[in-house]
């Protein structure tokens, strides 16, 4: 496959001057392929050990997918005469969505399937046609009281690629408190939820919305309190006397959204909040302040409180459990030497922190930072936890997990955080080219890892990106996790994407190696026009890749021209791994 080149050029050691920037012949002869990148590199490594240093242009290695025949192209691919590219058809059936973002949009407006499969052709050009943005203006009231609150609008219909949710919030400057542009022709789920002082006496408002093809005005007048959807109570420790510093909330109880509004206890421990109206079972949450300290937050099943004859609920909340000391040091592994990590981040989460004397559960969560020297110094509850530390300014470390007794204080101890994996490779093109500038992404999938000791350390993983170099070369510092490693090629090299999904990384201490191949693409043609009528110019259009566990995954990227004419450019397959056997092991 044919690739453009500009020429090196030698400047050898103690010379007067540089040589100057000269042109290269222009685009290899057909066939040409990686061989010729062994010659250079001998010459290069000749040169520098007779005393010379090698200045490399800065578009050296631009790889372009440019054919004249299909002698000229990789098996499986053809050249496209019309586009004198190579290209070819899908290998492998895979679900892929094409997302439309107008310019100055604020989400994307239209997500359109088109099926891939083996022998698949696209003649001609596909049309997407793009309902306009639209704008909903209006007033948030309670009565003649404008309320603080952040409106979300999020469509009804789920698309594969997920919903794409536009929020706003509440403006006292001029008549209209709010504005949001959001696609036209829509169904939406409309959430208001009060914000500031307005959060003690208004739940969160739910309703559904249909916008048309014109601006609409929304007015939302905040319904009143039903005082027969109210709960009141007080909350008390063991000796009857009220607890101040508490935030008490109802939330749902499968769906954890927030379904009341939010009271703060004061000196006498009274609260009262104003149910949304719902069916749905809930629970009270009751969470500390920073004014009350170390202290658990605690769920508390409505159904079992009894009201007394005012129909006010008390509600016991344990003040007995004693902290404990719990100190140490984070460091780099042994093999690395000691080493204090400074900046660590250690998290802490409990969901069994008991009361001996009442026997009411609790969670807290804690979160420390170790100091100059490594040292974290603190006082926590006694119960079981989950220990998570990251050292975020030392991208050579991993991510630790570990569960931790602390019914004991504990200090001294010392917490050694892995090395990252790295995963290094080259990019090249079908015939061994090396690609510089091409992005290549680790995102991870969030799934757990198999065949490892704490498989739901790999939930924790990060994402890591790179570019490659004037060799192709890349590097990438990767957590135990599973990724979707998809490899970008520059902009203009007429190649598609390359999507490695579900690639397990255990552990290895080992640099890993692989290379990443870009190859013929996949065109597909689209037409961009309004749904009312003219060409949408301008506008982004995505291409994901439906995943075998349903995930979408972004394999593709275009923007519309002055025309609204698209061209997309998709990998011909998913490549996947079952990551419980794919995997790297330390």
């Amino acid at each position: 496959m044919p690739v453009t080149r500009a020429a090196r050029f030698w400047n050898c050691v103690g010379s007067p001057a540089p040589a100057p920037s000269v042109r290269g012949p222009g685009p290899l002869p057909s066939g040409a392929s990686g061989a010729s990148t062994l010659v250079e590199i001998w010459l290069c490594l000749a040169l520098l050990s007779s005393g010379c240093s090698l200045i490399v242009d800065d578009n050296t290695h631009r790889v372009v997918n440019h054919c004249g025949a299909d002698a000229d192209c990789a098996s499986g691919a053809h050249c496209d005469s019309t586009m004198a590219m190579c290209v070819q058809e899908p290998s492998l059936p895979y679900a892929l969505w094409l997302e439309i973002a107008p310019p100055n949009a604020s989400t994307a407006t239209s997500v359109t399937p088109v099926d891939l499969g083996p022998y698949t052709s696209f003649s001609g050009s596909i049309p997407l046609v793009v309902p306009r943005q639209v704008s909903v203006h209006g007033t948030v009231r309670q009565g003649d009281l404008p309320v603080t609150a952040q409106i979300t609008f999020t469509p009804t219909a789920m698309s594969a690629v997920g919903s794409r949710s536009v929020s706003v919030r509440t403006s006292s400057v001029g008549a209209t408190d709010f504005s949001a542009s959001v696609p036209s022709r829509t169904d939406y789920d409309v959430v208001v939820e009060p914000l500031g002082d307005f959060r003690a006496t208004l739940p969160p408002y739910r309703f559904s919305l249909t916008v048309g093809t014109t601006d609409t005005s929304l007015p939302i007048p905040m319904p009143q309190p039903d005082p027969a959807a109210q709960i009141s109570g007080s909350l008390v420790d063991a000796l009857g006397a009220g607890l101040a510093g508490f935030e008490v909330r109802a939330v749902d109880r499968m769906t954890g959204a927030q379904v009341s509004s939010v009271a703060t206890t004061l000196g006498d421990g009274q609260f009262t909040i104003a149910l949304a109206p719902t069916t749905a079972p809930f629970d009270l949450v009751i969470r500390p302040t920073s004014m009350v300290g170390l202290a658990p937050t605690y769920h508390v099943r409505p159904e079992v409180l009894l009201p007394d004859a005012q129909n006010h609920v008390r509600v016991l909340i344990p003040t007995t459990v004693a902290p404990i000391a719990w100190g140490g040091t984070v460091e780099w592994p042994e093999s690395r030497g000691v080493r204090a990590v400074q900046g660590a981040i250690v998290q802490l989460h409990s969901d069994d922190v008991v009361d001996a004397t009442t026997g009411l559960v609790g969670s807290l969560d804690l979160t420390l930072t170790t100091d100059a020297n490594g040292v974290y110094d603190s006082v926590v509850l006694p119960g079981n936890y989950t220990v998570t530390i990251t050292a975020p300014a030392d991208p050579e470390l991993g991510v630790l997990r570990e569960t931790r007794d602390l019914h004991t204080a504990l200090r001294g101890h010392i917490f050694n955080l892995p090395l990252r994996t790295v995963l290094g490779g080259t990019v090249q093109s079908p015939d061994g080219d090396v690609v510089r500038d091409a992005q290549v992404q680790a995102t991870p999938t969030g799934a757990v890892l198999l065949g490892i000791t704490n498989p739901d350390v790999a939930r924790l993983a990060r994402p890591a990106q790179a570019s490659s170099d004037p060799m192709g070369n890349f590097r990438l510092e990767l957590d135990v996790g599973v990724y979707d490693i998809v490899v970008e090629p520059p902009d203009g090299s007429g190649f598609a994407w390359t999507i490695d999904l579900g690639y397990g990384i255990g552990g290895s201490t080992a640099t890993l190696a692989d290379v990443m191949q870009i190859d013929a693409p996949v065109v597909i043609e689209s037409d961009l026009t309004w749904l009312d009528g003219g060409t949408l110019a301008g506008a982004e259009v995505r291409a994901f890749g439906i995943a075998p566990d349903g995930r979408a995954v972004m394999v593709g990227r275009t923007t519309s021209d002055a025309h609204g004419h698209a061209r997309i450019l998709v990998p011909a397959m998913l490549g996947s791994h079952d990551p419980t056997m794919a995997f790297r092991h330390p």
